[in-house]
């Protein structure tokens, strides 16, 4: 699992594009797996969109060091599972 490191080259949040792994509705959490392949767990803080799994995501919000979670205050579905949004 991908923990913010300040000398990371990793793209910053704002950029961060993947696929949605798996969704913890309980802990309001879902897995991606960005572009490099890593994974990293997001806390969903935009409660209008609920990811599902296989959805293309682009997702801004600050890295929570404490806790190694994106902060998701804006996800966006651009592709569900197999079906490209408008």
């Amino acid at each position: 699992m991908w923990r913010d490191r300040s000398t990371s080259s990793r793209p910053s949040a704002r950029d961060l594009r993947g696929v949605v792994e798996s969704v913890d509705a309980r802990r309001n959490t879902f897995v991606i797996t960005d572009a490099n392949g890593e994974r990293v767990i997001v806390k969903r803080r935009d409660r209008r969109v609920e990811p599902q799994p296989g959805d293309f995501v682009s997702i801004s919000g600050p890295w929570n060091r404490d806790s190694g979670f994106l902060e998701g205050y804006s996800i966006r579905v651009l592709q569900n599972a197999g079906v490209a949004a408008d």
